[in-house]
């Protein structure tokens, strides 16, 4: 029984969790560029970058302002 679940998950690609988060992360208006490179979301790529910037002013005012 296990066994043949395994092959039937196997076969079906939307059953693969790395790929439903790829197709999730994807932009949704164009997932891949001319050259069939994957796109991230927009929003994913703004997150990213409060995120690295909220970041660098925590540490600047915890460690480095006098």
């Amino acid at each position: 029984m296990c066994e043949s679940l395994r092959e039937l998950f196997k076969q079906d690609p939307e059953a693969r969790i790395l790929a439903g988060l790829r197709r999730n992360a994807a932009d949704p208006v164009k997932p891949e560029d001319q050259d069939g490179r994957f796109r991230p979301h927009p929003l994913i790529l703004l997150l990213g970058v409060i995120g690295g910037l909220a970041t660098i002013v925590f540490v600047y005012f915890s460690y480095a302002h006098p």
